[in-house]
Order: C-alpha cells, then sequence, then structure tokens
C-alpha cells in the first residue's frame, strides 16, 4: 500500500538444539528419533525456514562448534565439550533432512559458529553427495581472519595487513571463494570483538571526536568488505556480490559505537560510501579487473540492499 513502511520478517534458527539436543548439563542426552521428527515439524511451517545454523555456543551432539566466549564470560561459560570437532552421526541426519527437498522446501546450512573442522565436513559433504548441484554457502553474521586458509595462516593482502581477528570462528580466504562459487552471501555482523585486530581497534577510540570515532567505527567493516573484494579480485571472480549486512544486533554483541540500530543505517551508509571512494582513489585498488571497477555509491548499495535483495530473490 503506497505510503505504508512495512517490514518484512524471514525466519531463520541460530543453533539446531532447538530440536532437544544438547541438554548434557541436566543428565539428557538426544532422543534421535526426536530431533529427525522435530526437523520434520519445521519443514512443514506454513511460514517456510529460510536457513538454519546447526550449532552456536555449546555442545549439541550434533554439530562441532568454535570458541565464540572470551573475557569474563567465558570463565562462567564452559564451551569445551564438543568444541572443535566435527559432524556426528545425528549430525549428518538433520543436515540430509534440511536439505532434503522432498519432504518440504530446502533450508539452507548457516555456517556461522561451525568448527573449522565442521565447516571443512560440510563442504566435503557437499561436493560428495551434491556434485551436480550448487547450493549456496551462508555465513549470516562473520568476519574475516585475514589468511589464505587454516593450514596456511599467510596473510596476502597486503594493505589490510595485521588488521583481522584471527580466532577461526571468523573465516578464511579459500572459504569466501568457496561461498562466492556457490552463489552465496556473506554477511558482515557489526561486533568489534569479530571485526579487528588489538591494534586496529586502538584506533577507534576513546580519545576521538565523535566524527572521528564514526569514520573508524565503521572503518572496521569497510576493511571487512574491502578484504573480501581483493581476495576474488585476485581470483578473477566478481569483487561485490556476496558481502551484505549481518548485524547480528539480535545478539550478544560489542555494537559499533554510533551505530547502534537500524536508525543509524543511513549515516552508516554515507560513511562506508567515504570508505569505499577513499579505497578507490588509492593505490590499494590499482590491480582491481575492469569489471570489478564500480563507483562508491554501486558498492555501497549492493552491500546495504542490493546483494542481500538478489540472493533473496534467487533463493527464497
Amino acid at each position: 500500500e503506497a505510503g505504508v513502511n512495512t517490514i518484512y520478517v524471514i525466519f531463520t534458527i541460530e543453533g539446531a538444539h532447538v530440536f532437544n539436543s544438547g541438554l548434557g548439563m541436566m543428565g539428557k542426552t538426544a532422543n534421535p528419533a526426536e530431533v529427525l521428527a522435530n526437523v520434520d515439524k519445521v519443514k512443514q511451517w506454513d511460514k517456510p525456514l529460510f536457513f538454519m545454523g546447526v550449532t552456536h555456543h555449546f555442545n549439541n551432539e550434533m554439530v562441532g562448534h568454535a570458541k565464540s566466549l572470551s573475557g569474563v564470560v567465558s570463565k562462567f561459560c564452559d564451551q569445551s565439550e564438543g568444541l572443535d570437532t566435527g559432524i556426528r552421526e545425528l549430525g549428518w541426519k538433520v543436515i540430509r533432512k534440511l536439505l532434503d527437498k522432498n519432504n518440504g522446501r530446502r533450508i539452507l546450512i548457516d555456517l556461522k559458529h561451525m568448527s573449522v573442522q565442521s565447516r571443512n565436513e560440510y563442504y566435503r559433504f557437499l561436493e560428495t553427495e551434491y556434485p551436480g548441484e550448487i547450493i549456496p554457502l551462508i555465513v549470516s553474521h562473520g568476519a574475516v581472519t585475514g589468511f589464505r586458509s587454516n593450514d596456511e595462516k599467510v596473510e596476502d593482502d597486503l594493505f589490510n595487513f595485521g588488521k583481522f581477528q584471527s580466532n577461526d570462528i571468523n573465516f578464511y580466504d579459500d572459504e569466501i571463494l568457496r561461498i562466492a562459487a556457490s552463489g552465496g552471501l556473506f554477511g558482515i555482523q557489526f561486533d568489534e570483538r569479530r571485526l579487528g585486530s588489538e591494534s586496529e581497534l586502538k584506533k577507534t577510540g576513546p580519545n576521538l571526536n565523535h566524527r572521528k570515532m564514526l569514520f573508524h567505527k565503521s572503518k572496521l567493516v569497510w576493511n571487512q568488505i574491502e578484504h573480501i573484494a581483493e581476495v576474488l579480485n585476485r581470483n578473477n571472480r566478481f569483487a561485490w556480490s556476496i558481502q551484505c549486512i549481518g548485524s547480528d544486533y539480535d545478539g550478544m554483541v560489542n555494537p559499533l559505537n554510533g551505530f547502534w540500530t537500524a536508525e543509524e543505517m543511513p549515516l552508516f551508509d554515507s560513511y562506508l560510501e567515504k570508505h569505499a571512494y577513499n579505497y578507490l582513489s588509492s593505490s590499494a585498488s590499482a590491480n582491481l579487473k575492469d569489471y570489478n571497477k564500480l563507483n562508491a555509491s554501486e558498492i555501497i548499495e549492493r552491500f546495504m540492499r542490493t546483494n542481500t535483495y538478489n540472493f533473496l530473490k534467487s533463493n527464497f
């Protein structure tokens, strides 16, 4: 209806423990039949689930998780059980059901919070079990490590050397290439703890005036956008198609100061465009292929809106 603002909601789930697993602290183990029956129920919802993260912060008896908690929180919340492990038998059964098109529409898998081992096992699974099909890889809210791969801790992005947080809950360059090849999407989260190295975070405050703070806080996100673009460009791919907002503002995050809610997104947009313009005007962009030389406005429009819209049109 003209003149009426509408908020659209698309359902997703973070963590397969919702199927009633990971109850070890209560002295219970998952009942596989119950878990799989619950998957079937979700797949019959009249408002379909779009994608699902198959693990979260703790052991769920299905899929190994990456370390996600730090500081004081980690002292009180023990993540060790299931940490950095792979995908277990029940996890594979759940993943197969989620991807199956014969028992309701396919539910895509969100890679966020999966351990490196689980992620690599999932990539191999897709190559083996779906060799003739391209299933999009999704990172709903993530960041980059800056490293070539988990096995090669080498930084190829010299202009952003040392700027990223290297914990393996974040993603490697070889994974960025996989996501792009799958027609997937990489949502960049607005959580300071994930976006930058200690040295990079120090540049963002606290002894800055308001404008400089906004400039440096937004630069943390731009660095992510730029790094993904550089990885894709080096590998002869379109550089600006997978980056999108993955704020995690509904999560337990430390948001970027000055960009607290959706109300600040127009301001955030304008600061990102400044960073894009500065990048395109500098030697850092000298090696961009001709097809990757978009103007600053188009790059940021893709990040803020277009990439997500196009992905939804193709996959939802």
